[in-house]
């Protein structure tokens, strides 16, 4: 998987076209027990022109509700988040992806207890994982014609030393995407951590929040990528600012 470190820019005042958000794909937990549900929001329009992006997990919401209704620690649930372009419009598109975090130990499969730290709940997980895998994401292309992935951006996340109660990651395509184009997921399924009952998760409510954010291709303050007959893989840096495009609504 690929490692991204944080770039710092100092950004110009931009006009935005046409930027919205989508709230979806919320886990909710107490203790050992989680309600999935999924749902968009209405549209908002601003400035000149309007988008409209969707976030769907297609395999969550074929599963029957008796497997993702409950989990259980170490227990594998799809969610497999993932953008379409609804609109006729092209669209950098980005993932915000808010995770519970706590001082735990977490207890492995043969009961013994690992060193007590500050760390997520959760395990984000691709299908090339296997049960013992760590968190790992779909962040780098499978080949050079790869059609997209995502990248981290760094800088613009929260909670990163997990001392509070949620890490927030954000993550943008590598490319727009054209009408009835989806992304890549950016993970398959999660994974509930085991670990020995702590005063840091006792009568909280635990979840997984996954917010969709996309903003028209055409018209940027600047020229960051061809929106013509070809499209450009996008870095780091140039998706960051982009992303700064969308945050400033």
């Amino acid at each position: 998987m690929k490692k991204h470190t944080t770039k710092k820019n100092r950004l110009p005042r931009p006009h935005i076209f046409g930027a919205l958000w989508f709230l979806s794909a919320v886990l909710v937990i107490a203790f050992s027990v989680a309600l999935f549900t999924s749902y968009d929001s209405v549209t908002n329009v601003l400035s000149a022109g309007s988008l409209n992006i969707s976030l769907i997990e297609e395999k969550y919401d074929s599963a029957p509700a008796s497997e993702r209704d409950k989990v259980m620690p170490r227990k594998i649930t799809a969610k497999d988040p993932k953008i379409k372009n609804t609109d006729r419009t092209d669209a950098f598109v980005f993932l915000e992806v808010k995770v519970p975090t706590a001082l735990i130990t977490e207890v492995g499969d043969d009961g013994t207890r690992k060193p007590e730290t500050y760390q997520e709940l959760f395990y984000l997980k691709t299908n090339d994982d296997t049960k013992d895998t760590s968190t790992t994401l779909n962040t780098a292309p499978a080949s050079a014609d790869d059609n997209g992935y995502w990248i981290e951006l760094p800088s613009y996340e929260t909670g990163t030393d997990c001392r509070g109660e949620y890490r927030t990651y954000v993550f943008g395509y590598s490319t727009y995407i054209k009408t009835g184009e989806s992304t890549e997921t950016l993970f398959d399924y999660v994974m509930f951590k085991n670990f020995v009952r702590s005063r840091y998760v006792d009568g909280r409510v635990l979840g997984i929040t996954v917010n969709a954010v996309g903003i028209q291709a055409q018209h940027l303050p600047d020229t960051l990528a061809d929106t013509g007959s070809g499209r450009m893989i996008q870095t780091e840096e140039t998706l960051t600012r982009i992303y700064s495009y969308a945050q400033r609504k």
